[in-house]
């Protein structure tokens, strides 16, 4: 249930490093305060700036919505929020889920291949040239 509503990876999340400093996560360079100075926690959970990637959950990003993974995915890469709306992630899934192939499979093809693009601009599927290519890899 918290998938749906949540992202798993950064709901509820916090990171503490040895000097006290606090981030969202350990991969994050914002930060928070120091835990040192900081009396209640409570308040910095029910800060939006801190806690605003919590609420994107899978089926509002790009590619992830198509993904069969979605609801038990624990990927690290922060979503991004397009101007024109919708949000996109920068770096690419090792997981094509438009032909279901893990990068270094046989026969995976990046998005780019398969006729998909998401980026700040744009997103985009060529349900053709996905049709053709997954015939081609699975059969008709």
């Amino acid at each position: 249930m918290e998938a749906l509503r949540h992202n798993l990876f950064y709901n509820k999340k916090i990171f503490i490093d040895g000097e006290g400093t606090i981030y969202n996560d350990v991969n994050l360079t914002k930060e928070f305060g120091n835990i040192t100075q900081i009396n209640d926690l409570k308040a910095l959970s029910e800060n939006a700036d801190f806690t605003w990637h919590w609420h994107i959950p899978k089926t509002e990003i790009d590619i992830c919505k198509h993904c069969e993974f979605r609801y038990l995915c624990l990927d690290s890469r922060v979503p991004i929020k397009r101007e024109s709306g919708g949000y996109y992630h920068e770096l690419e899934c090792n997981y094509n889920p438009f032909i279901c192939k893990w990068k270094g499979e046989n026969e995976y093809l990046t998005l780019k291949e398969v006729g998909v693009v998401s980026n700040s601009e744009e997103y985009t599927i060529d349900y053709e040239k996905l049709k053709t290519i997954n015939n081609i890899l699975w059969g008709s």
